[in-house]
């Protein structure tokens, strides 16, 4: 077969939208995450345990997001509505709140428990 198509692994989903694991073999694993309009995720830091989460890497690859963070004790946040790619270190809490319908590409892809094990989230 000249061409050949293969259903993503669909490996989340909740009321913000769903996650896709791409695989790409013996190089790297991403996360696809799609999130509906008006959702809101993470909310969260990384304390880095995992070679994922330090630094956390994403691509913002479509659509309209505020992504807010915590700087030296300072809230911040930025408007992306084009292509980007963000990094961010560990231990900086981050929270993602979708303008539009997004889609995010993430380096990367844990287990849901490594994911819970490198994760704090905020009360």
């Amino acid at each position: 077969m000249k061409v050949k198509f293969t259903p993503l692994e669909r490996i989340y989903d909740s009321e913000r939208g769903s996650n896709y694991a791409l695989d790409t073999g013996e190089y790297m694993s991403f996360l696809i995450t799609k999130r509906l309009e008006g959702s809101v995720s993470g909310d969260h830091s990384h304390p880095g345990k995992t070679r994922e989460k330090n630094p956390e890497v994403m691509h913002l690859l479509d659509g309209e997001i505020v992504f807010a963070w915590r700087e030296d004790g300072e809230d911040c946040a930025r408007k992306l509505d084009e292509p980007t790619r963000i990094e961010i270190s560990a231990g900086t809490w981050h929270k993602i709140t979708a303008l539009t319908d997004i889609v995010i590409l993430e380096e990367g892809r844990l287990s849901q428990e490594d994911y819970e094990e490198d994760t704090e989230r905020s009360t």
